[in-house]
């Protein structure tokens, strides 16, 4: 005998509700891979800014290489190789026109990119600034960066761990994906 109320629930009101959210969440599923393939470009992207400058290579300070601390550090430019596969270092000091010192460490030996850690007894055991290590099993080279933007470009804390790297044991591809990456138990 009347009209209804404004706010009352009537039936033609529902369908249109739930018709505009099928067509939204339609809309939303045929989108989703177009999105999943934009977002793996943009990593893509990213992946490849960072590896071209790990291959450009930075100037850092060697400390210490193969578990032998250096009394005295020494000069380096650390870089990545062209195919990607390994780190290489030269000092870049020269003697009779060769590098007085150089170094190579192949990514898939490698089981953990990690910040140095302070030591010693009065020390709190954090992580000492600008300074980061490459682990394997025969061989351990620690660096000093000139800065902690070059540091965390080499070297990423545990926040960051990539857990399916980890699986795949693919270091290199957390390292130039910008993951720290423990490979094996984690103490």
């Amino acid at each position: 005998m009347g009209i209804p109320p404004a706010n009352s629930d009537s039936d033609s009101e529902k369908p249109d509700s739930s018709m505009g959210d099928k067509a939204r969440g339609w809309l939303e599923m045929a989108s989703a891979p177009v999105k999943a393939f934009q977002d793996r470009r943009q990593q893509d992207v990213a992946r490849t800014e960072r590896t071209d400058w790990l291959k450009a290579g930075s100037a850092m300070k060697l400390l210490s290489k193969e578990g032998v601390a250096s009394a005295k550090s020494s000069a380096v430019r650390l870089s990545l190789s062209a195919d990607g596969a390994l780190v290489t270092w030269q000092s870049l000091e020269m003697v009779s026109g060769m590098p007085k010192e150089s170094g190579v460490l192949a990514l898939s030996a490698v089981r953990e990119v990690a910040p140095v850690l302070q030591t010693g007894f009065l020390r709190s055991g954090g992580p000492v600034p600008r300074q980061w290590q490459l682990m394997a099993d025969d061989q351990t080279a620690k660096f000093e960066a000139e800065s902690e933007e070059d540091k965390d470009r080499w070297s990423m804390d545990k926040e960051g761990e990539g857990e399916h790297a980890a699986d795949r044991k693919d270091i290199g591809s957390a390292l130039l994906q910008g993951r720290a990456c423990a490979i094996g138990p984690s103490a």
